[in-house]
Parts: structure tokens; sequence; C-alpha cells
């Protein structure tokens, strides 16, 4: 019921053309814009979700976010986190996650032209190497292995691969995955080598989705900014106090080393409130970090509790539809 009013408010207000002036209407706080890829999905063998949106949508958005808000560093965030915690006006912070290559090559020359900072959260053992995520590699395999029956991760069921629906199969796969508790990504990989073994002979020659160190040293020479976003991207939750904090701790370390530069931002890798724990927010804070983002849709009002703070996914090229989400995501 809620999803169905939800959509005829949207359509409403899309008809209408008011989402612009919704956005004159928004409360003071925080707003953090989340992105992942810049780019065309469709021509993508890999995840295509993690697609925010194409490059013109892209510039459109960026655009929309300077008329509409303060963009701010994380530095004008600590002073803020210092001084006043409650937010009096409408702030927004750019971010990006996991650091891949059209961060740089799309991304990064769109917001220099803008005069935008942006944040960028970086899995470091993906930076500067032929390493391919593991959503990613799951997504090329099942992609290119229509017609062949898969087993879930769980073992709960298989399905046979159909190109009609590769895409639901894909989501369904790695959903599953996520759900899966310590160490069991390297096994449902390993698995999934064996299963299709052609199509992981072909993931060798794939060329590197990531950026690389001089990437990222010359997007901090130009007022980019720089996170952690551990050092594997594994689901904290899934791992002992020991391994978060050496995931936490270690590619804070490896960051600082590289552009020999201060970091103060953590994002948690997938960001959702089971992805996370009290022990994650305490060994953010006790690595020296000032904050820490989820990926869960809102606004932050307060810093109150800066190692949990909100952002907004961007996930569509429709500019009238960015505009509703914020809207929806104002409370």
């Amino acid at each position: 019921m809620k999803n169905t009013i939800r959509k005829i408010i949207e359509k409403t207000v899309i008809h209408f053309q008011i989402d612009k002036l919704l956005l004159r209407l928004l409360p003071n706080g925080l707003y953090v814009f989340n992105f992942h890829r810049i780019g065309s999905k469709q021509d993508s063998d890999f995840a295509r979700d993690v697609f925010s949106c194409s490059e013109a949508a892209f510039e459109k958005i960026i655009i929309d976010i300077k008329q509409n808000f303060r963009v701010i560093t994380t530095n004008e965030l600590a002073q803020k986190l210092q001084f006043q915690k409650n937010i009096d006006e409408r702030l927004a912070l750019i971010t990006f996650d996991d650091g891949y290559i059209d961060n740089y090559t799309v991304a990064y020359p769109i917001l220099k032209k803008h005069g935008i900072t942006a944040l960028f959260f970086l899995s470091t053992s993906l930076i500067n190497s032929r390493k391919i995520a593991w959503w990613d590699e799951i997504t090329f395999m099942l992609r290119r292995s229509v017609g062949k029956t898969v087993t879930l991760p769980d073992n709960s069921s298989s399905m046979l691969l159909d190109e009609h629906i590769i895409e639901s199969q894909i989501q369904h796969y790695i959903q599953n995955t996520k759900r899966q508790r310590k160490n069991n990504i390297p096994k449902v990989l390993a698995e999934l080598h064996i299963a299709l073994p052609k199509q992981a002979e072909l993931l060798e020659n794939t060329p590197s989705l990531f950026m690389s160190w001089q990437n990222i040293k010359t997007m901090t020479a130009n007022k980019m900014e720089i996170g952690s976003h551990t050092v594997s991207h594994q689901i904290l939750t899934s791992l002992t106090e020991d391994e978060q904090e050496y995931e936490i701790t270690r590619s804070k370390h490896i960051i600082e080393e590289e552009i020999t530069s201060k970091i103060s931002a953590f994002a948690y890798p997938v960001g959702s409130s089971n992805c996370y724990n009290e022990t994650s927010k305490k060994l953010c804070q006790k690595a020296g970090y000032l904050f820490a983002f989820n990926n869960q849709s809102g606004i932050n009002k307060t810093l109150n509790d800066p190692f949990n703070l909100y952002r907004i996914c961007i996930d569509n090229d429709n500019l009238h539809k960015f505009r509703f989400k914020i809207w929806i995501n104002r409370k």
C-alpha cells in the first residue's frame, strides 16, 4: 500500500513538474549523495546495478545539487562536528563507493569542470590491481552462462539461467551471497569457478575496472577527497572483531601512505543496517576516523551520531526522479 501511494505521488509530482519547487522546501540538514559507477550499464558485462547513472545524467545531477545545496568537504564537516552538531542550512556531500575507473575518467572531469569536490571511498585491495570485485565476478560468469544450471550459495535451490530473466537471476544470486557469513564469499567464488571454468578463464583477460594510485593522486591534487571502504569489501558483520579491525584500520593506513595525507571518513561496505554493528562503529572511532557512512536513505539533521550517517543512493538517469527521491527521504 505504501509503495502504491508513493508511486501515485511520484507520478503526480513529475507530471505537474513541481519537483524543482519541492527542493526549495527541503529542511536543513546534511544531504549525502552516493554514486558508484557512471556510464552506460547496458554496455557492461559486469554488475549493472552499480551504475548510478549515465554521464549526461551525472552532469545534470551535479548542476542541480550545486544550485540547491551548499556542497561541502569533510574538513568543513569536521568543523561542524566540533563546534555545532545541529545543521542550520542545506548542505550536500557527494560520495562515491568502491573506486571504479570511471570515477576518474568520467565523473572527475565533470566535478572539476563545475568546481565541485567529492569524496571517493576506496576498497584498497582493488586499487592499482587487476582484481575483480566479487559482485562483478559473479555477474560476469552468470551472464555468460545462459542455459546452464547453477546452485545458490546457500544450497537452497538451483536455477536454470535464462536470458529473458538473467538480470533478476543475477540479483537473486548476489543477494543470496550477501547473506552468507564469515569467509563464505571466497568459497562461493571458488565453487562458481569450478562450475563454470570457461567463464572463469575469460575473466583473466579482463582489463582493470578500478583506479590506479596515480589516478587518485591526480584527483587529490585537484581538491578531491579520499575515504576508506575497507581493504577487501567484506561485509563487516560476517567477520570477527579482529578481522573487522584489520579491514577498517589497515585500509586507512594504506590510503594515507599512498596519498601522504590523513583521511577522516569511512563507508561501510553494502551499508544496510545488518552489514555493520556497534563494534564496527567503535573500531572506526578507535582507528581515528571522524565519520562513517551507511548506505541507507535519509538525511542527517544533526551530527549526534557521526559514525552512522545516512546517504541517498543515486540509481537512475531521471532528474525528476532524483529530486523526488530527495524529497521523499527528507524526514
